[in-house]
């Protein structure tokens, strides 16, 4: 059961997201050639460094067992690497099809928020994704113990971000970057202080995690570029 109702939310965020962005898209009149063709290179690409970069963050689930890697109905995914990913495939197909790159980047924006925020439930049916046990009310009970649903925190957080950007984002600023890199800014902070509550985390010393090391870098360059965006409009 769990497999079918993960494949089905993961099936169910990508339908959303790529409904969002072509709705977008016909509102600021940005024409997709070969739309479901390109979208097809993008989440392949996503999927692929999803799952790599999970595989190589977390190491050792699989290096006693190599097969397991390819049983991504299992779960393991990360949305770092799926990001990864996808901006690899959107700068391949700009330059391909003579798209503006960063327009690409800020239209996501306004679908990936959302998929997120479906496909971590997907966590939740696979028992993953859960924190430290608390004796909060809304713990969730992983091994008759109650921990925190960090599946949910994030839900809902992205969840949040994704409408407060369909009403206060301007079609007219779309194709700067400055969207997507508030995305990437609010997610890695998010994500960082979250994996404080983590349990199945590769730490680098006692407190930090691999990720959250990583997260602090694309932190600071995401700050780091709209700061000079906010320069360039004074």
């Amino acid at each position: 059961m769990s497999f079918n109702l993960y494949g089905l939310l993961v099936g169910l965020a990508v339908v959303v997201a790529l409904l969002l962005v072509e709705k977008k898209s016909k509102q600021i009149d940005f024409e997709f050639r070969h739309y479901y063709s390109n979208i097809s290179i993008f989440l392949f690409s996503s999927l692929f460094f999803a799952r790599l970069w999970h595989v190589v963050t977390d190491w050792h689930l699989y290096q006693d067992n190599l097969i397991g890697i390819f049983k991504i109905w299992n779960g393991g995914i990360s949305i770092l690497g799926a990001v990864l990913g996808g901006v690899i495939a959107f700068y391949l197909i700009a330059k391909f099809e003579n798209y503006q790159f960063k327009k690409l980047l800020d239209l996501i924006v306004f679908g990936l928020p959302f998929a997120q925020s479906i496909g971590r439930w997907g966590n939740y049916f696979n028992k993953e994704l859960y924190g430290l046990a608390t004796d909060l009310p809304w713990g969730i009970t992983i091994d008759n113990s109650k921990h925190h649903p960090l599946f949910l925190y994030e839900s809902l957080l992205t969840f949040s971000f994704g409408i407060y950007a369909w009403k206060n984002f301007k079609n007219k600023d779309i194709g700067k970057g400055k969207f997507f890199m508030l995305y990437v800014a609010f997610y890695s902070l998010i994500r960082f202080l979250l994996d404080f509550l983590r349990v199945e985390k590769r730490m680098i010393n006692g407190w930090l995690g691999i990720n959250q090391l990583i997260l602090v870098f694309i932190l600071l360059f995401s700050l780091s570029y709209l700061m000079k965006d906010e320069e360039k409009i004074e």
